[in-house]
Parts: C-alpha cells; sequence; structure tokens
C-alpha cells in the first residue's frame, strides 16, 4: 500500500511539471450567419449558414522547449459544420491540419496534413491563390473567384 502511493505521489509530481512546462492552446473559429433568398413567384426561404468569411474550426496546438533556440510544435485542426455539428470532409479526422515539426534559428521543418503552396489555407500557404474569374459567389467562396488547391496528407516541409 504505501509503495503504491509513494508511486503515485512520483507519478503525480512529474506529469505536473512535465504539464506546467508546456505550451498547448485549444482554439476555434465559429462562423455562421442567416441567409434570406426567394426566387420570382416562390416562396421565402431562411436557412442557416455555415462559415460565411472563415471556416468553421477547433484546434489543439502546442510547442515545447528543446533548448538552444529549437522548439516542437503540433497542429490539429478540425473543421466542421456548426449547423449540424458533422466533420468537413467525411472519415478524416484533423481534415484541416495535422503537423508535427521542429523549428529554430535554422528554419522549420515539418510532417503531416498541410495546405498546399496556392490553398489560401493552413500553416505554409505562400501564394493564397491566384486570380481566375472576376467574382465571388458568396463571401466566404474563395473557390468562385481564385484557383487554389487543396490540402494534402503525408506532406513534408522545409522553411527557411
Amino acid at each position: 500500500m504505501k509503495l503504491s502511493l509513494i508511486a503515485a505521489g512520483m507519478l503525480a509530481a512529474v506529469s505536473g511539471t512535465a504539464l506546467a512546462a508546456s505550451n498547448v492552446t485549444l482554439y476555434g473559429v465559429l462562423d455562421a450567419g442567416v441567409t434570406v433568398s426567394k426566387q420570382h413567384g416562390g416562396s421565402t426561404l431562411v436557412n442557416m449558414s455555415n462559415g460565411n468569411w472563415l471556416g468553421n474550426r477547433w484546434g489543439i496546438k502546442g510547442e515545447e522547449e528543446l533548448g538552444g533556440g529549437n522548439n516542437v510544435f503540433f497542429k490539429l485542426e478540425q473543421g466542421f459544420e456548426l449547423s449540424s455539428g458533422k466533420e468537413a470532409s467525411e472519415g478524416k479526422a484533423f481534415n484541416r491540419e495535422a503537423a508535427l515539426g521542429l523549428n529554430g534559428s535554422w528554419g522549420t521543418f515539418a510532417m503531416g496534413r498541410f495546405g498546399g503552396l496556392s490553398s489560401d489555407s493552413g500553416s505554409y500557404s505562400i501564394l493564397g491563390g491566384a486570380p481566375y474569374t472576376t467574382s465571388f459567389s458568396t463571401i466566404g467562396n474563395m473557390y468562385s473567384a481564385f484557383y487554389l488547391t487543396d490540402r494534402y496528407d503525408n506532406s513534408v516541409v522545409y522553411q527557411t
């Protein structure tokens, strides 16, 4: 009995130390609105719209200092529909971004699921899209006005 109490105390002390040294953040974006539409001769439709300006998401990210100016980090981000709670991409956990990496004065190295270079989404997008057409169908529908790439699994990134 005494041995198990001592072991439990040591485990609590070690886990408390590790938790205090880490930087973990839970975050999210909720974006919804009401759309009202009516076609000539038809009835008025009132709907809840999801992600008008930004995609709805929740995520967990964290960073741990390794010493010498180097850090290890992770980011797990899930998109969803606010009106139903359904995940944005069926069958993919953390469908927006899932990353594990290292960074320091030498740059950033990461592995996981990221947005493409011209995706205008994720941590490593550099182009933000290229003009393709002239109008937005809705404020948040970037794909109607820009030629954008998607997110990719099993990616490796090195950023200087």
